[in-house]
């Protein structure tokens, strides 16, 4: 299965308020960083785009997630649209 066929993908990105000019949506940005929630139920995404840093959330089956982290945490740096590309393992 591919990141972008994961119920949920892709995240709705949410940033602080700064006078940002363009939000993020959909496929964009650069994966910066990848954890757990803090009652690890999900997965919270972060990435760079435009110069500024947005957040979103990624839900699921546990197990599932814990693949999806494996896969994003290799791949921090790299485009979202490239990301979402990656096969999760079974």
């Amino acid at each position: 299965m591919l990141i972008r066929d994961l119920q949920g993908w892709h995240p709705s990105w949410a940033a602080s308020y700064s006078g940002i000019g363009k939000f993020a949506i959909g496929e964009v940005g650069v994966l910066k960083r990848v954890r757990w929630s803090s009652q690890s139920q999900y997965l919270v995404l972060s990435i760079e785009y435009e110069g500024n840093e947005h957040s979103g959330v990624l839900q699921g089956n546990r197990d599932q997630l814990q693949r999806v982290l494996t896969v994003l945490t290799q791949n921090v740096g790299r485009p979202i649209k490239e990301v979402a590309a990656l096969e999760v393992p079974s």
